[in-house]
């Protein structure tokens, strides 16, 4: 029968391969996802689409029922999101938004 010092030892060999598999890679993922951020400047609910004015033009972003929704205070629905506040999207490929953080629209001052 093994000494108690070597099953400790056995155990204790175990327990290091084992966390050095458990490890994260060194180089993070890549995201299948691209953001985008701007100002919305139109809702169409009959289509579920967004369109987001940004630095490279207007771009439609489409929603659907498992686009997640984000504002300031926690999470809302696509209802929060009004024309004029600005927002950052993650979309994939066929411009459909995984994600939307939003801000409401800052108003302008009076002179």
């Amino acid at each position: 029968m093994p000494s108690r010092a070597a099953l400790l030892a056995t155990a204790l060999l175990c327990w290091h391969a084992a966390s050095a598999l458990a490890e994260p890679p060194a180089t993070p993922l890549p995201s299948p996802l691209e953001e985008l951020s701007g100002t919305v400047r139109a809702v169409d609910g009959q289509r579920h689409a967004v369109s987001v004015e940004t630095a490279g033009g207007t771009v439609e972003v489409l929603l659907d029922r498992n686009t997640l929704v984000y504002q300031p205070g926690g999470a809302t629905t696509v209802l929060g999101i009004v024309v004029g506040a600005t927002v950052k999207v993650g979309v994939d490929g066929g411009r459909r938004a995984y994600w939307v953080q939003l801000r409401p629209a800052v108003a302008a001052k009076a002179p």
